[in-house]
């Protein structure tokens, strides 16, 4: 899965969490870059994702994206 996160203003980097619920991101992984690929998806399932960004001040909760 290739996500591009679209930049947000004083954030120092991101957390994407995804899931097959939006109830249970039990994944993640923390970047400071726009883009990430994700790999070891299972090929067919559908997966539920978010972004949250964050910096010095805490993190600010992304909204969540169905993604087939």
């Amino acid at each position: 899965m290739e996500i591009t996160i679209e930049p947000v203003k004083d954030a120092v980097g991101y957390n994407v969490l995804w899931g097959h619920s939006r109830e249970k991101l039990y994944h993640s992984y923390m970047t400071f870059d726009k883009d990430l690929r994700v790999g070891a998806l299972v090929d067919g399932q559908s997966y539920d994702v978010r972004v949250d960004s964050f910096n010095e001040s805490g993190i600010t909760t992304g909204k969540v994206t169905f993604v087939e």
